[in-house]
Parts: C-alpha cells; sequence; structure tokens
C-alpha cells in the first residue's frame, strides 16, 4: 500500500536504515495517519493545535491587545 518493499520497512522499524520524507509520507497514507501524529512523540514540548491557533492570532496583536489578552484569560482560570 505504501509502495515500499516489506525488507525495506523492517529495515526502517528496526533502525537498519532511515526513512525519507517521501517514503514517511506513503507509510503515513497507507497507515490513514498523519506525519505530525506519527513524529508527535519527538517532540519534547509539542505544541497542540489550539495552541498554535491561539499563538498564531496573538502574534497579530499589538502589546496593549496581549496584556488585555493575558488579563482575560487570567480571569478565566
Amino acid at each position: 500500500m505504501a509502495d515500499v518493499n516489506t525488507s525495506h520497512i523492517s529495515n526502517i522499524e528496526n533502525d537498519r536504515a532511515k526513512i525519507s520524507l517521501p517514503t514517511l509520507v506513503h507509510v503515513c497514507n497507507a497507515l490513514d495517519t498523519t506525519v505530525d501524529h506519527i513524529l508527535a512523540e519527538e517532540y519534547k514540548d509539542p505544541l497542540s493545535a489550539i495552541d498554535q491557533a491561539i499563538l498564531h492570532e496573538l502574534r497579530k496583536c499589538d502589546a496593549a491587545t496581549k496584556e488585555r489578552i493575558l488579563k482575560i484569560v487570567q480571569i478565566l482560570q
């Protein structure tokens, strides 16, 4: 399904070969999953999608707006 021979997959699984990005994408597609899901455990502090979306929007704000948002978040906790 991933268009990769089984011996190569075995070598990857047993850490005898590195997986290329195109092969990783093919394997993820075959497993009906995403690359970020497979690699999530590799990051020391992975941000969730909602955290990333919040940070993305915060970057657009000026300092005064960020201070107001911080106060709102603190009140909501």
